[in-house]
């Protein structure tokens, strides 16, 4: 009896460790989002000129605003391609204000990301503080001997 109590500790101890690793995975995702590099200026126009009407991609926190910005730019970018079709124009790319689409794209999903990492990060915690209530005392005791042995290079 205290052999199969043993075996289902460990068993326990280790979908603990297992889940352990998956919030660390998800922390430190986190923690590189936080710390964006965007590749535009995050300065978006509606209008090629952009006199008085831009959009500090920076500031906005709304999922309309970030599918509104990315849907003016694909109409803009299918308008393009159309015109230079019927011009016989084959060579030139769309931009938008120095940027491709892509790009725009790009730092619209970084942003909407760094926004919902404070939904996420409040998550982890729960999910963190439920991880360590379920293991044991031994193998907490274990798995920060080998994060220090991995820090230590030991």
């Amino acid at each position: 009896m205290a052999k199969a109590l043993k075996s289902i500790k460990q068993s326990n101890d280790e979908r603990a460790a297992r889940l352990i690793e998956i919030v660390n995975q998800k922390k430190a995702a986190i923690a590189q989002a936080e710390k964006p590099t965007y590749i535009t200026n995050l300065s978006f126009s509606p209008t090629e000129n952009g006199t008085g009407d831009r959009i500090n991609i920076n500031t906005i926190t709304e999922p309309k605003q970030f599918i509104s910005i990315l849907a003016v730019l694909r109409e803009k970018e299918t308008a393009f391609q159309l015109a230079a079709e019927e011009l016989g124009i084959t060579n030139l790319q769309f931009t938008w204000q120095g940027y491709s689409v892509e790009d725009w794209k790009t730092d619209l999903i970084t942003r909407l990301n760094k926004v919902q990492i404070s939904k996420l990060k409040d998550e982890l915690k729960v999910y963190e503080s439920k991880v360590n209530a379920l293991i044991s005392p031994e193998k907490r005791a274990e798995m920060e001997l080998a994060a220090l042995e991995a820090e230590l290079g030991a």
